[in-house]
């Protein structure tokens, strides 16, 4: 069999030069390492936007009673924008900017502070406004 001479400046064509091609298969260990940090890498990554995104932007929560009905019925599910009013930390309470304040007649989604529960109102007064709670008897 006839071989041409080699052309100088190219790679050797023997099999151990060879770059390892990053389609081929791994094998035992070396598969099962790379295969874990293709695949859980990446969802943690996802994971970690998905958790700071409902933690500064955008959450959704269910009603939790009838107090809103017949806007909000109980078992609803509502959309949150938590840039409404202000831009936190993410997974804190810190406000790094302040946007607005709450308006009357728009409806608010907040924990109390003093049992873990989630309370979705519609603001009714403002700060400085007077309420007076009167008894209707029929």
């Amino acid at each position: 069999m006839r071989t041409s001479p080699p052309i100088p400046g190219l790679a050797s064509t023997d099999e151990q030069d060879l770059p390892l091609d990053p389609g081929a298969d791994l094998h035992g260990r070396e598969a099962t390492q790379t295969g874990v940090r293709l695949t859980v890498i990446p969802f943690l990554m996802f994971l970690a936007t998905l958790l700071a995104f409902r933690s500064v932007v955008f959450d959704w929560n269910h009603v939790p009673t009838g107090s809103m009905a017949p806007t909000i019925a109980v078992g609803d599910h509502i959309a949150v924008d938590k840039r409404a009013y202000d831009i936190r930390l993410p997974f804190t309470q810190i406000s790094l900017v302040r946007r607005a304040d709450p308006a009357r007649g728009d409806i608010v989604a907040f924990r109390s502070p003093v049992e873990d529960r989630l309370y979705v109102k519609r603001v009714i007064a403002l700060p400085g406004i007077g309420l007076r709670s009167v008894a209707m008897c029929w």
